[in-house]
This record gives C-alpha cells, structure tokens and sequence, in this order.
C-alpha cells in the first residue's frame, strides 16, 4: 500500500482461505478508513459473508446468487448485537452465537501481520494470531 505520494505506507496479509480477500479489505478500511495503528487494525473484530450450507472454503458461486437466505454473515467476538439486527432485518441470516465467535471457532477469520512506515522512516509491525 502506498500514500498519496506514492511512498511505500503499508504491507500486509491476512490468510484465511474463504476469508482471504474479505480480511484484507477489512484490514485495509481499518487502517485508511479508521486510522488505526496495525495492531488495532488486526485487532479488530471482523465479519465473514458465507454460504449459509457446506464448506467455507466450498467456492460455489451458485450459493451465492441473489437470494439472501443462501447467505449467512458470521460475526467475530467483540461486534455489537446491533450489527447483526441490521444485517438480518435486510433479509440475510447473521450467525452471532451468544457473543459472537470466539475462542477457537474464531480461525474462520485467518489470521495476518501488517508493517507501517514511521514517519522516521521505521516501521510498526505487528501480528494478530486469531
């Protein structure tokens, strides 16, 4: 990732197969978007859009045409219940359990590691073992 100027700002991965490009989207947005430092940005609990039967990393995309019941939005640990009202009131299926997803269940969201350039020109690394 690079700054307005085009100098280097960022390098970053999250694995998670299925969840793969979701995570980066949600990491990138929180480092832009929310402005926050890379452990935060990995820190931050995500959310997983998946077929609603069979395998996560099952990549059929004729579960996930138009029809919202064959989509189901899994929330980590830490989102309000808030999020999974709305997501449900626009007609898709929210998987929160009690909390959220925690605890072991939580490697459906990979895993990732971020570096950030100082202004100094050093760097901020962190990783997330989620």
């Amino acid at each position: 990732v690079t700054d307005g100027g085009g100098e280097f700002y960022a390098a970053f991965g999250v694995m998670g197969g299925f969840m793969q490009p979701q995570g980066h989207v949600q990491v990138l947005s929180n480092l832009l978007d929310r402005g926050m430092d890379p452990q935060a940005a990995l820190d931050a609990p995500r959310f997983c859009i998946a077929p609603a039967s069979g395998d996560l990393q099952d990549k059929r995309p004729d579960m996930l045409q138009a029809d919202r019941g064959s989509i189901v939005v899994h929330f980590e640990e830490g989102f309000p219940r808030d999020a999974v009202d709305f997501v449900e009131l626009a007609g898709y299926q929210g998987y929160f359990g009690a909390r959220g997803i925690a605890g072991h269940a939580r490697k459906m969201f990979g895993r990732g590691q971020c570096i950030v350039a100082r202004p100094d020109g050093s760097s901020n690394k962190r990783t997330r073992d989620g």
